[in-house]
């Protein structure tokens, strides 16, 4: 994605959660600019799955047992 942005001149809406936890640090060097005065930028953590795709046993697990620990209240 950053070589898309930086090479090709694309535009991207990401969080800064995403980019200051990226494994790609070149992240950090990209402009930033506030749009929330224009559009609704609240965020809510979740999945972004196709109801179409099959998963299998494990990955369904997995994603159950990340929720879990997402939401556990202490």
């Amino acid at each position: 994605m950053y070589t898309v942005i930086n090479q090709l001149d694309a535009v991207c809406l990401a969080r800064d959660w995403q980019a200051r936890h990226s494994t790609d640090k070149r992240f950090t060097t990209l402009p930033k600019i506030n749009l929330s005065n224009i559009i609704n930028d609240r965020f809510s953590l979740g999945w972004v799955i196709n109801p179409d795709t099959h998963l299998d046993q494990f990955t369904k697990l997995l994603l159950q047992n990340i929720n879990n620990e997402l939401t556990k209240r202490d």
